[in-house]
């Protein structure tokens, strides 16, 4: 796992969303993890909205200030669909 965090924390911070949201299971640091999600959603990477809008449904997040927020759910659901 050490390799893999490696590599994709290097295309990551050349901004790649891809691996900016593979890079969040890599942390067990939620707030890390949460961190790479959102960079990832501001470049429209569809599985990372997903999962953020799961998250607001779920509170997966909430530990680190992320609250359950169904609006923002919907607003993220509607962006993946755009």
């Amino acid at each position: 796992m050490e390799k893999a965090a490696k590599y994709y924390k290097l295309s990551a911070n050349q901004g790649e969303a891809r691996s900016q949201y593979n890079l969040r299971v890599c942390y067990a640091d939620l707030s890390k993890a949460l961190q790479w999600l959102q960079k990832a959603t501001k470049q429209q990477c569809i599985p990372t909205i997903v999962k953020l809008s799961d998250a607001s449904l779920s509170g997966a997040f909430a530990s680190v200030g992320y609250t359950k927020d169904s609006a923002r759910a919907k607003n993220l659901h509607k962006q993946a669909l755009i």
